[in-house]
């Protein structure tokens, strides 16, 4: 019985693709609002009308060298012409996308203090700064174009 036992958990034994290893810890900023999607400088993100009157654009996380972690706090903000109008301090949970073999998350709000006239067709500067707890910090920063398909900037 001792035999089959070690036999499979022999068979069993992996190794986790998410697991910290050699890679630096550093996390990416993207978008998505159901899976990680990789952007890029300048992209079109869609400003999304909340069901409670607020404005949001949708974001995601990826992250490496840590694993998959539960719990990290991140803290989101964003600057529309050097002014901050843009906020949110979620604790988030990366799981593990074993094809990439990196911790994502999804789904998170970067909440607006500000109306869609006011944000429609202009530049953001989201930064994601998230603490491991181990003294360091990890940050990265894209610039978003936001959209509004609910708002007119065009002349009638």
């Amino acid at each position: 019985m001792a035999a089959v036992a070690a036999l499979g958990a022999a068979g069993c034994a992996s190794t986790d693709p998410c697991a910290a290893d050699d890679v630096a810890p550093a996390i990416e900023l993207g978008v998505g609002e159901n899976a990680f999607v990789a952007a890029t400088e300048g992209e079109d993100a869609t400003l999304v009308h909340g069901p409670q009157g607020g404005f949001h654009l949708n974001l995601s996380l990826a992250l490496d060298g840590l694993g998959a972690q539960e719990r990290l706090p991140v803290v989101l903000t964003g600057v529309v012409d050097g002014v901050q109008l843009a906020y949110a301090a979620p604790y988030v949970t990366f799981l593990c996308d074993r094809d990439a073999g990196r911790g994502v998350a999804w789904g998170l709000r970067l909440i607006f203090d500000a109306q869609p006239e006011d944000l429609a067709e202009r530049d953001v500067q989201v930064t994601a700064t998230l603490d491991p707890g181990d003294g360091t910090s990890l940050a990265d920063t894209l610039a978003l174009h936001i959209v509004d398909p609910l708002v007119s900037t065009e002349s009638p």
